[in-house]
């Protein structure tokens, strides 16, 4: 048996075993597959998964926020429900929020029980409104709050945060798990001195993106803006290659 056969039975051998590799990757530390095989049609096939991280700070805030009032009488619950909505619009408007980006979300008109004596007793009724924001100035979210809290919002349900371009994000952290499959695969192979490698068949992982959690409040002076910590978003990309060595 000729040295280059050798060589390449040994690596055969090495790699048929799938290998456990613990990759650090954008300061984190990932799982990943590496596995070696001989192909039916005598090919030398090395399989790897790539992990790519993309990191984003936050360029557009949807904010969930409204109004729940109550009364004896429901025409009353729900005229008072009325102003008060009426006059967080302005306010978003007056803050340079258009009508367009102004969504209701909810609005509900129910009765609302007390159990008594063994028994639920109507005391009432409630109505409730949501509407969804949309804002461009991500610096502005604690002076929205604080603004439409004082016109009347009793209710701030949530704070989503995302980017403008998710597509985009995402194929750059395609291209960042290609390039870690790659490295993956030549420091394998490299070992046993093995240095071109084709790759012959690439499959996609998915896509996933961990939004920030709603903003953290921070205790600041009275006279300042509510303040928000929108922190980053991360868009993830998995891929699966094999190549021929």
């Amino acid at each position: 048996m000729s040295k280059k056969m050798k060589v390449i039975c040994s690596v055969l051998v090495v790699l048929s075993i799938v290998v456990g590799v613990m990759v650090l990757y954008n300061g984190q530390i990932s799982a990943a597959n590496v596995t070696a095989t001989a192909s039916e049609d005598g090919k030398n096939i090395v399989s790897v998964t790539g992990e790519g991280i993309v990191r984003l700070a936050p360029e557009i805030a949807f904010i969930t926020l409204g109004v729940e009032t109550s009364d004896k009488d429901v025409s009353a619950a729900q005229s008072r429900n009325r102003s008060a909505m009426n006059a967080i619009i302005a306010e978003l408007n007056r803050l340079g929020i258009k009508d367009e980006n102004i969504q209701t979300q909810n609005y509900q008109v129910y009765p609302d029980y007390r159990w008594e004596n063994n028994k639920n007793v109507l005391v009432g009724y409630k109505v409730t409104n949501l509407v969804r924001v949309k804002t461009l100035d991500i610096d502005s979210i604690g002076k929205i709050l604080d603004a439409v809290t004082a016109k009347g919002a009793n209710i701030v349900q949530q704070i989503q945060f995302t980017v403008a371009d998710e597509k985009q994000a995402y194929h750059q952290a395609l291209q960042i798990a290609l390039k870690d499959a790659e490295d993956k695969a030549k420091t394998m192979v490299g070992y046993f001195g093995i240095t071109k490698l084709s790759p012959i068949s690439i499959t996609e992982g998915g896509q996933s993106i961990t939004y920030p959690p709603m903003g953290v409040i921070r205790e600041v002076a009275a006279d300042s803006a509510t303040p928000i910590s929108p922190g980053e978003l991360e868009v993830r990309a998995h891929v699966s290659v094999s190549f021929q060595y």
